[in-house]
């Protein structure tokens, strides 16, 4: 007798086994890949599992390139293209579908699968391969449309869509496959709008000088594999040869930047304290501000003008107190900036410098408060409104190398040198030192201490009451500070040689982050360089080509064909230790 137990069924998902890595494949396409003598409107691809299309009307790139874009529709397992444009005589073209094709289920991506036909009789199988960078900084450029016209014109990336487009990948590199014979213009470009044309100064673009004249060459490769020898079940190696297509011409390397196209405007004005008036611009200046009373008369001298290291914030401090006292200053500022046609002329803007009264209403109360507190207190001393800031603030240990500067909150007029001391203590008798006070030509309020310090040794600084005297006739408080300076051995030197190298040149010593602590001019070519006082840290070594010599790295202008001024890395990362030399050669050409 046979027993048969009956019981509720559950479905449940497999166990075990590897996941799928594995992208969808074709199985089936009408017509083939790579036919010629296309004809037809439509294009099916059957694969071998459902699939999903991401991003499709982004992803898909169609060279030559269509005015009007093809449909793009999923049914089952096939993906079918209806071609809405006219397609040209005797061209080859190439739909590449980037990451769009990946799978249902694991979201597998079939990368860069390329659907290629011709509408003559042969395809077209030249092609260009290349790497796009970021020209400051070397990284790699990647969503950047790289472009060839058969427009020849300096204008065509302006006004056309090019004939052949294609675009990096996450690493810089392209490859334009699929190009017929003959001459191309090349241009790159990080398009924002997606209309492949630059038209906005802002999107970042690259370009080759020169026309591009793709060429191939057959040549010889040589691989190994392995093959079992079956008499004792061991492998051994055969080397075979076969013949490839490779490009004739070098792999291209373009260098992507930002045209310097933003105009000089002011981004922000601000009035916190009466004597004091500042003005942010967007960009560094070209040329001093100057400053025109609107809602008062003042002789020329009524302010002290300072700008910031870049130049592109200019603080001016109002002397007279006729004006500082008026709640609203009302100035037209001359700068000078670029018209349309790239000449610089001068622009005014006008601005009202407003103080809030309240602002000191709140510090009236402070005060008066106090004051209140200490009103049986003897001798009360009122503080200096003249403050001294010492660098590094509150050091006690300095750094070799260094600059010893003090800074003011306000413009200073008169210096006394004779009320300022730097003792240096190499038992415990202090020593006088000779110094020279050198006011900084930009940022007026800094003054640096030009003197030898010995390492290992205490100093002091010593400022007596009234050595300094800023413009409003306030005196400083007598003040110090006290510092040692650092052992030799707590750093490290270096002793870089540069081999061919362009100059006027910037060398760049930079932290991990990029962050520039030393920079070197060239204007002629050294032997060794010499660069002490290296902390124990990693650093990283850049070299620019200062090609104008302006002390600065400068970007291209595509419309005067003049390329971003080009910027070298040392391939490797410097890891300096405590009282080590370390000798490096660098060659820039062969990086």
């Amino acid at each position: 007798m046979a027993i048969f137990g009956v019981s509720c069924a559950k479905v449940v998902a497999p166990t075990g086994g590897d996941k799928d890595e594995t992208p969808p494949q074709i199985i089936f396409s009408e017509p083939d890949n790579m036919a010629t003598n296309f004809n037809q409107e439509k294009i099916l691809i059957r694969f071998d599992e459902f699939i999903n299309l991401e991003n499709a009307t982004e992803e898909l790139l169609i060279t030559p390139v269509q005015e009007e874009n093809p449909d793009v529709k999923l049914r089952n397992k096939n993906l079918i293209i209806t071609i809405n444009d006219t397609l040209k005589e005797n061209a080859t073209y190439n739909l590449n579908f980037y990451n769009a094709i990946k799978d249902v289920n694991e979201g597998n991506v079939l990368k860069n699968y390329q659907f290629i036909f011709s509408t003559g009789d042969y395809l077209d199988t030249l092609f260009v391969v290349g790497h796009v960078y970021n020209a400051f900084n070397l990284e790699f450029a990647d969503d950047v449309f790289v472009m060839l016209y058969k427009n020849l014109h300096d204008s065509a990336p302006k006004t056309t869509k090019p004939y052949y487009i294609t675009r990096t990948d996450e690493t810089g590199t392209f490859s334009i496959n699929s190009i017929a014979p003959g001459s191309y213009k090349l241009f790159a470009l990080k398009d924002a709008n997606r209309n492949m044309i630059f038209d906005q100064p802002s999107e970042p673009i690259a370009f080759i000088d020169s026309l591009i004249t793709p060429k191939v060459k057959l040549e010889e490769v040589f691989d190994t594999i392995q093959i079992l020898n079956e008499a004792d079940s061991t492998f051994y190696d055969s080397v075979f040869s076969k013949i490839v297509v490779v490009p004739a011409t070098n792999e291209l390397h373009l260098m992507l930047f930002t045209e310097d196209f933003e105009n000089q405007y002011i981004k922000e004005s601000k009035r916190e304290k009466r004597r004091e008036l500042s003005v942010q611009f967007n960009r560094n200046l070209k040329d001093t501000v100057i400053f025109l009373p609107l809602n008062f008369e003042a002789e020329s001298d009524w302010y002290v003008y300072e700008a910031n290291r870049n130049h592109d914030k200019i603080t001016v401090w109002v002397k007279d107190s006729n004006i500082y006292n008026k709640d609203s200053v009302y100035l037209a500022l001359q700068y000078l900036h670029r018209d349309s046609l790239e000449n610089w002329i001068t622009k005014t803007d006008s601005v009202n410098f407003l103080f809030v009264e309240k602002e000191v209403k709140e510090k009236s109360r402070k005060e008066k408060k106090q004051e209140e507190q200490n009103k049986d207190t003897i001798d009360i001393k009122i503080p200096s409104e003249l403050k001294i800031a010492f660098s590094p603030v509150n050091f006690s240990e300095f750094d070799l190398g260094k600059p010893l500067y003090l800074t003011f909150n306000y413009p200073i007029n008169k210096v006394d040198v004779d009320k300022i001391s730097l003792l240096e203590y190499e038992d415990t008798i202090p020593v006088p030192k000779q110094f020279n006070l050198i006011q900084d030509s930009i940022e007026i309020r800094k003054f640096f201490m030009e003197t030898t310090l010995t390492t290992e040794l205490n100093y002091k600084i010593v400022v007596d009451s009234g050595a300094f005297i800023d413009i409003y006739n306030n005196i400083n408080d007598s003040t110090g500070v006290s510092f040692r300076m650092k052992k030799t051995e707590k750093y490290g030197t270096l002793f870089l040689t540069l081999q061919d190298y362009e100059t006027p040149g910037i060398l760049q010593v930079m932290n991990e982050k990029e962050e520039i602590l030393n920079s070197l001019n060239f204007a002629s070519k050294d032997s060794v360089l010499e660069i002490k006082y290296l902390l124990p840290k990693k650093y990283r070594l850049k070299y620019i080509h200062d090609k104008n010599g302006n002390g600065k790295w400068d970007t291209g202008k595509y419309d005067e064909k003049l390329q971003p001024e080009a910027v070298f890395y040392y391939p490797k990362e410097l890891e300096v230790k405590e009282n080590w030399d370390y000798e490096i050669v660098w060659n820039l050409l062969n990086e």
